[in-house]
């Protein structure tokens, strides 16, 4: 393997000097070297300083100017030869010069990578992912199967999601994660229907849009894919494409990194404000129309607050209504941090805290966290990304010599020294935890969260998790695992939002059909220290795969169970489900073996007769691999029956996140 990459690396040299006229006899030195990791040493420490220097100077001081190379012992260091000739003379190097070089060897370089063959047999990009090539206006959706349930919420129902433009092309190599964000929207009810519920409007408009991030727009008018993408990073090519085209390409069309996000991942609402996130960039800003159609702002740093890539998955404290979210940046070296935001009482945004992270529990993919009446949980897991998963081609490395940390980290902290770390007992991996809470006086914290022991980021059936529970001992400083299913694949978890860091008796997960986050079915968890498991779950029937199950309360009546928000004073039943096409299992509890047994529940009696974490309606885009239909399936929470399901007019792939917003907050 460290041969294929040396004669790889000389492919890609060969080329640098062709398309920068760089002194050849440099990059036959460099070439001699033993390991690649000697080529990516030189190219980052000498020929990144001239072109972008150069081109940070080309926006501040204009044209023509004459890029100076760096100074020759600098150079002469790095090769060891202190006799080294020195670059030759640059020349006259106008905006569209740059440009058409940069995009010469990005080219060349993606051809080294053989993109067209790769992505010819890229699951991303056929099937069920294949990318939709056009936006569609709200347009009705068809019942085919139940009912809309009188008390299900007038609301709108988002999904996020990569989306690459086709007419684009497809010559670069594509991971999942790229491609420009796109949202599927249904808006259930609307107008009048606020007082009433969802069924007492119109029938449920679908809609879909691009973001329009800068990223976007800027393809989108050059009609190619320009920017790096992350399945570019593969191999040797993959870091010179990092190294020397990335950075560059940004620069010169007036982009910083975080304005390069295509904002692909998920959604929050947060003061009645709606953001599409992706976890390498801010923020971005919509809004949507009364029949859901989105409408896109632009990226938001909060008045010049954030300076940093923003997480995907941030947490809105019940208690308080602030905001807790974290971040990560991998580059020379890997920083981790967290912070906490409020809503300032003239309305805007503020910044209260970050917390930068000690170094040592910085290496471990932090994609979520999970947080309790007090706490912060942050993760040091055992999936890392490094050199060895790029030159691998893959997105994240599972270490199973790494044992997985929990840091605790107190919400009103303000220092790394104030965050208690935990260490596991084992190696694992912890993606999107279900939800923490805390007990025994605030002494104990109870973690639910599929883990992993096998991630790599791809379409790989080896990337499993199993649901499992963490009880992290303040007072002893202790940590115990325990494992409370091994047969089911699971994944993208979902709570009720007024459950969020609390006791709940009832969480849900989609049930992982393989590793590629294609979705059999939805898993409705009991959630109790030391017991609980599998409480039911429904299957979306043969050859059907759905998504993230998004959790929307049901209308509150008067007294009793019921949605997050009181909508009316009228008690509603939901209507007996007809036949349909969903298929459902129940099955115990499962003890620490994966077994179905009798485990006992701990749930106090007077906490189920008050808890309503179920009285909820599961929603999510299904897809028929066997005819390309695609649904919107309606669940009920409490009885795991399907309630409604709606045919889209079109096909809609597989994507990432959903996420709720309630009438009062469009």
């Amino acid at each position: 393997a460290e041969c294929t990459q040396s004669v790889q690396a000389v492919k890609c040299l060969r080329v640098l000097a062709m398309v920068l006229s760089v002194d050849t006899a440099l990059l036959a030195h460099a070439a001699q070297s033993a390991t690649p990791l000697s080529h990516i040493l030189m190219l980052t420490s000498a020929l990144p300083f001239p072109l972008h220097w150069g081109l940070k100077r080309l926006h501040t001081e204009g044209l023509p100017f004459r890029m100076q190379p760096p100074p020759r012992s600098r150079i002469a260091r790095i090769i060891g030869d202190e006799t080294a000739a020195a670059p030759a003379e640059p020349t006259q190097c106008p905006v569209k010069k740059i440009a058409k070089q940069l995009d010469t060897l990005d080219r060349q370089l993606a051809q080294l990578q053989d993109a067209e063959a790769f992505n010819a047999e890229n699951p991303y990009l056929n099937g069920l992912f294949a990318p939709v090539d056009s936006t569609m206006p709200p347009t009705p959706l068809e019942l085919v199967e139940g009912a809309l349930p009188p008390d299900m919420p007038a609301g709108c129902f988002m999904r996020n999601g990569p989306n690459p433009v086709p007419d684009n092309g497809y010559d670069k190599r594509m991971h999942w994660f790229d491609g420009h964000g796109m949202i599927h929207s249904v808006r259930f009810g609307g107008g009048d229907s606020a007082a009433g519920g969802a069924a007492a409007g119109s029938p449920p408009l679908y809609s879909r849009s691009w973001l329009a991030t800068d990223r976007y727009e800027h393809e989108r008018e050059l009609g190619q894919t320009y920017f790096m993408t992350l399945g570019e990073l593969a191999g040797v090519p993959g870091i010179l494409k990092a190294l020397l085209v990335a950075t560059s390409k940004m620069e010169l069309a007036g982009m910083d990194m975080l304005r390069g996000s295509v904002a692909n991942t998920a959604i929050m609402t947060w003061g009645k404000r709606h953001f599409a996130l992706a976890e390498t960039g801010l923020p971005f800003e919509f809004s949507l129309t009364g029949e859901g159609e989105v409408v896109s702002h632009g990226f938001e740093n909060f008045d010049g607050q954030l300076d940093f890539p923003f997480t995907a998955h941030p947490k809105v404290h019940a208690p308080s209504g602030d905001l807790i979210f974290h971040g990560y940046s991998f580059g020379a070296t890997a920083r981790k941090w967290w912070g906490r935001m409020r809503q300032a009482p003239n309305g805007k945004f503020e910044l209260m805290r970050k917390v930068e992270l000690d170094p040592q529990y910085a290496s471990g993919l932090m994609h979520d966290l999970a947080v309790t009446d007090h706490y912060a949980l942050l993760f040091d897991m055992s999936i890392t990304v490094g050199l060895n998963a790029v030159f691998s081609g893959t997105f994240g490395h599972f270490d199973d010599s790494r044992p997985g940390r929990i840091g605790v980290a107190p919400l009103d902290s303000t220092s790394e020294s104030e965050i208690r770390w935990f260490t596991l007992d084992a190696p694992l991996g912890v993606v999107h935890p279900l939800n923490a809470w805390e007990e025994d006086g605030g002494d104990t914290i109870v973690l639910w969260s599929p883990v992993c022991t096998s991630f790599d980021g791809s379409a790989n059936p080896e990337n499993e998790a199993y649901m499992a529970e963490v009880v992290l001992d303040l007072r002893t400083g202790t940590a115990t695992t325990r494992m409370v299913d091994k047969t089911r694949n699971t994944e993208f978890c979902r709570l009720h939002p007024d459950y969020v860091g609390r006791p709940a008796r009832y969480g849900f997960s989609g049930e992982m059909d393989g590793g590629d986050a294609r979705f059999g079915g939805i898993i409705k968890w009991e959630l109790a220290r030391g017991g609980g498991g599998l409480q039911k779950a429904a299957r979306f029937g043969p050859g059907r795969w759905g998504g993230e199950p998004i959790v929307v309360p049901k209308v509150r009546p008067a007294s009793g169970r019921g949605g997050s928000r009181a909508v009316d004073g009228v008690v509603r039943r939901a209507t007996a489900p007809a036949a349909s096409s969903l298929s459902e299992y129940t099955s115990g509890a499962m003890t620490g073996d994966g077994e179905a047994g009798a485990a006992a529940d701990t749930t106090p009696a007077g906490a189920k007769a008050a808890d309503a974490s179920d009285a909820a309606y599961l929603i999510t885009f299904v897809h028929d691999e066997r005819d390309g239909d695609s649904f919107v399936s309606l669940i009920d929470g409490e009885t795991m029956q399907q309630a409604a399901l709606f045919r889209v007019p079109s096909r809609v792939p597989l994507g990432l996140h959903g996420h709720w917003v309630g009438e009062f907050d469009i």
